[in-house]
Formats: C-alpha cells, structure tokens, sequence
C-alpha cells in the first residue's frame, strides 16, 4: 500500500544518486578490480607457459 510506494520512491531516488554514494564507488572499485585480476591472471597463465 502507501509504504510500498514510499519504498518505490526511496529506490529511483538510490538508483539515481548510487553512483554518487559510497556504494556505488565501491561497486564500481571492485568490478575494475575483477576484471584487471581477469586479465592479470589471463596474462600471467599464458606466458609461463
């Protein structure tokens, strides 16, 4: 009912503002970082061998 659309605008608000938040920074860091150890373990498995 009336909470659960206080809840809706509460979540397009987050949505709008998470890339400025905390949270969406560290989402950020950490996909960067997964995808650069992807790569570095891609690389290093393929020149030892």
């Amino acid at each position: 009912g009336l909470s659960g659309a206080i809840n809706g605008m509460a979540d397009t608000y987050w949505g709008k503002n998470k890339g400025r938040s905390l949270e969406g920074r560290l989402e950020k860091a950490t996909a960067v970082l997964v995808v650069l150890f992807i790569i570095l373990a891609v690389v290093l498995n393929t020149s030892l061998v």
